[in-house]
């Protein structure tokens, strides 16, 4: 496992866009890695390679560096540091060889006290041979067309970012002081970590050439709510935090209209779990005993 230099990440990122650019072009997708890498944020983001003895790269991932808010019997209410992985990838001569399993291992080992989180877009068998284990809480990825929804009754309240990260953080808190039978965990995300999030819709929103609306966190009912334009597919990527969703569903697909958008994607909590689905929220505890990830909203954009 060696630590890449910036040419080897500029080397892998239109092989990363071949995997997975969607609806961009190569460029574009190279040109989205470009601004993430530029924001101040990136200088928490460590890519790993495996090479083979001739130095040939063959697989590489990024370790993100986040906060994560552990609640253990033992020891009550912890804040420790942990990693988000990301990008995990083999160049495409090299699959079925094990390459990936072997950089992830070695991390690991290098780290065993990390706690670690990913979104598994291949199903859950293959994290779960390297210590992931799939979110308890029933929860799919919805991806559905714009519909005509009332919402007269819903007061929203524009947030800025620095406030929706502050309640954000105080609601998980407060979920997690909640569970007392077992360790639980959830994601305690920066203002620094959020708005690298951010950068990419506004990146959509340059390519599309449309404006990135001026807010885009919310607080309405028992609801946060953040909507997020991906011009580029017209589809409005939403999270909401809150005790109930209905209110924060109609608010969305308004706003999805508003903007001239086709698609709403969001988490359905009380929908059946689905292990072939993809953005499957997926942790790895290196303690011991069963944990509880709570809010299972880890999609790849939060």
């Amino acid at each position: 496992m060696i630590l890449a230099c910036e040419t080897e990440r500029r080397w892998l990122s239109p092989l990363r866009a071949l995997q997975w650019r969607s609806r961009l072009t190569v460029e574009q997708y190279v040109g989205r890695n470009f601004r993430l890498f530029a924001h101040p944020y990136a200088k928490q983001i460590r890519t790993y390679v495996w090479k083979m003895d001739n130095g040939e790269i063959c697989s590489s991932f990024d370790a993100l560096e986040v906060n994560f808010l552990v609640n253990r019997p033992d020891n009550g209410l912890h804040e420790l540091s942990g990693t988000h992985v990301a990008s995990v990838l083999t160049i495409p001569e090299r699959r079925g060889q094990g390459f990936a399993k072997q950089l992830l291992t070695a991390y690991f080992e290098k780290e065993p006290q990390k706690i670690a989180f990913l979104n598994s877009g291949i199903g859950t068998d293959y994290y779960e041979t390297l210590g992931f284990r799939v979110n308890p809480l029933p929860a799919s990825v919805v991806d559905e067309r714009v519909r005509s929804v009332p919402t007269k009754s819903i007061l929203a309240i524009s947030l800025s970012a620095e406030e929706f990260g502050k309640k954000l953080r105080s609601y998980r808190r407060r979920q997690l002081l909640k569970q007392s039978a077992q360790p639980a965990v959830s994601l305690l995300p920066s203002d620094l970590y959020l708005d690298w999030h951010l950068e990419r819709y506004r990146y959509f929103s340059e390519l599309a050439r449309q404006a990135f609306p001026e807010s885009v966190f919310w607080e309405l009912e028992n609801n946060l709510v953040a909507t997020l334009p991906d011009f580029v597919q017209s589809q409005l990527d939403c999270l909401w935090i809150g005790d109930s969703s209905s209110a924060a569903l109609a608010f969305v697909h308004s706003l999805a209209t508003k903007w001239g958008l086709e698609r709403v994607k969001y988490v359905l909590r009380q929908a059946p779990f689905d292990k072939r689905a993809a953005d499957i929220p997926m942790l790895r505890f290196p303690f011991s005993g069963d944990v509880s990830l709570i809010d299972p909203q880890l999609c790849d954009y939060w």
